[in-house]
C-alpha cells in the first residue's frame, strides 16, 4: 500500500474541489444573485446611466470656469457701480462746501476754502478700493482720485456781494475728480476679448454760490 502524499497542484492554482466550492460560494452571495437576475434591458439601462454620468462630469468641468468668470465679472460690475457713486458723492461734498456762501471766496478766505474742498473730497473718497494719498492721516490731498477745482474769479466782485441783481450771472464752483478703477480680471483674455486693466471714472459737479443767486 502506497502511503505517499498526493501530488501538489501547480503553484498559484487551487485544487479543483476547492475551486468548485469557492465558485459556488461566490455565486450564492446577494450581489451575485442580483446581477444574475437582471434582465438585458436593466443591464442596458445601467450601462447608459454610467455613460450619462461620465458625460455630465465632463460638461460640468468645462462649464465651471466660464461660470466663475461670469460671477466675478458681475462682482466687478457691482464694484464699479458703487465706486462711481462714491466718486460722485465726494465731488458733491466738495462743491457743496464751496458754494455755501460767497464769503468763502473773499481774498483772505480763498486758499482756506480751496484746501477745505480738497480735503472733503479726498476724505469722502478714502473708502474706495484703489484710493491713493500722500497724507493718509488727514487726507489733505489725494492722487487717486485726482481732484481739480474751478473757483470763482477773485477779480469778480459779484461773488463777494450778499445779493445780485436778477440780471447778473451768479458765481459758481466746479469740482471734478478722475478715478482709475482696477478690475479683478484686468488683462485677462485673448485678443479683442481681453479685459482692460483699469476703468476710468470721471465725475464733475457745478454748484452756484447760494447767496449770489439774485433776487
Amino acid at each position: 500500500m502506497d502511503f505517499s502524499a498526493p501530488p501538489l497542484p501547480p503553484r498559484g492554482r487551487l485544487p479543483m474541489p476547492l475551486r468548485k466550492l469557492l465558485h459556488l460560494g461566490l455565486a450564492c452571495t446577494p450581489n451575485a444573485r442580483a446581477r444574475s437576475q437582471r434582465s438585458p434591458e436593466t443591464r442596458r439601462r445601467a450601462l447608459i446611466n454610467g455613460r450619462v454620468g461620465g458625460q455630465a462630469i465632463v460638461e460640468f468641468t468645462l462649464i465651471v470656469p466660464f461660470v466663475l468668470v461670469l460671477l466675478i465679472g458681475i462682482g466687478d460690475f457691482a464694484r464699479l457701480y458703487t465706486t462711481a457713486l462714491t466718486v460722485e458723492a465726494a465731488v458733491r461734498e466738495g462743491a457743496d462746501y464751496g458754494s455755501f456762501q460767497s464769503s468763502n471766496w473773499l481774498p483772505q478766505n480763498r486758499q482756506g476754502t480751496l484746501d477745505e474742498i480738497m480735503q472733503r473730497v479726498c476724505t469722502s473718497a478714502s473708502t474706495l478700493p484703489d484710493y491713493q494719498t500722500v497724507d493718509p492721516a488727514t487726507n489733505a490731498t489725494c492722487t487717486n482720485p485726482a481732484v481739480s477745482i474751478v473757483a470763482p474769479d477773485p477779480g469778480n466782485s459779484d461773488c463777494y456781494a450778499a445779493q445780485l441783481a436778477s440780471s447778473a450771472t451768479p458765481c459758481s464752483v466746479e469740482v471734478s475728480a478722475q478715478y482709475e478703477f482696477q478690475l479683478i480680471f484686468g488683462g485677462v483674455g485673448v485678443g479683442p476679448f481681453t479685459f482692460p486693466q483699469t476703468v476710468h471714472i470721471s465725475r464733475d459737479v457745478t454748484y452756484v454760490v447760494s447767496d449770489t443767486l439774485g433776487t
